[in-house]
């Protein structure tokens, strides 16, 4: 297991020791997530990969450090007065790598606690429809499942499409008219549309797709994606 450092010109953690360390495989869309949120946040993160295939989620130190879910990804993080915050789920690392952060990424919004209570509603929406709804057409064809899609699978993310097209407001984003986590989270998610010809968001989703269009130019979104672009293009030859 490498481990490689992702720099990012670290706003608030000068020394490396205290960088926080993600663990994980760079084809998963949760270990992109948060890779991205931490780059975009700028906070240096220290990346060790994490071969399921190979069994390495599977060693003592790594089941003990995920507290018995040996999955991915999980974080690492000596703070500076010796707690360590060790953890798991995409949507809470990549929430608390924003908020270690720059600024750039709004996680909340303490003066308006009905936009944050939107934040939490499309990262929940994220995790308990969209993601399924898009994992069920994709998944397939990338060998992660044997049940081939059915056309209400399709039909259910267009209706998931439907609704992200309507929460985007005329300034682009999700949330509030800036930059959030769940803008991050959700287009993230929505990656994985490269597997799916059947849909054509330009045309179908023209908000949505410019909104992923400006979304892909924010920080080293090309070099987070580029391994699970290769990986989706080898599954469709």
């Amino acid at each position: 297991m490498d481990m490689l450092f992702i720099a990012s010109n670290p706003t608030n953690m000068s020394d490396a020791s205290k960088q926080p360390t993600l663990y994980g495989m760079q084809i998963s869309a949760g270990c992109r997530l948060a890779t991205w949120a931490a780059n975009i946040s700028e906070v240096a993160v220290a990346w060790q990969e994490i071969n399921l295939m190979q069994g390495e989620h599977k060693t003592p130190e790594f089941i003990r450090m995920t507290q018995g879910r040996h999955c991915i990804p999980a974080l690492s993080h000596t703070l500076d007065d010796g707690t360590v915050l060790e953890m798991t789920e995409s949507r809470a690392i990549a929430r608390y790598l924003c908020s270690i952060g720059n600024g750039a990424v709004t996680t909340a919004f303490p003066k308006a606690p009905h936009l944050t209570a939107q934040i939490d509603e499309l990262m929940d929406y994220d995790a308990t429809c969209l993601y399924k709804r898009i994992g069920a057409v994709a998944y397939p064809r990338m060998g992660f499942s044997s049940t081939p899609p059915e056309e209400k699978d399709f039909e259910a993310l267009r209706k998931s499409l439907s609704y992200i097209e309507a929460r985007l407001s005329d300034t682009g984003f999700l949330v509030g008219g800036t930059l959030s986590v769940a803008d991050l989270n959700l287009a993230n998610t929505l990656s994985m549309l490269n597997m799916v010809s059947e849909i054509d968001v330009a045309q179908d989703f023209p908000v949505t797709n410019k909104w992923l269009a400006h979304l892909q130019t924010l920080g080293n979104y090309a070099e987070v994606v580029a391994p699970f672009e290769q990986f989706a293009a080898s599954k469709r030859e």
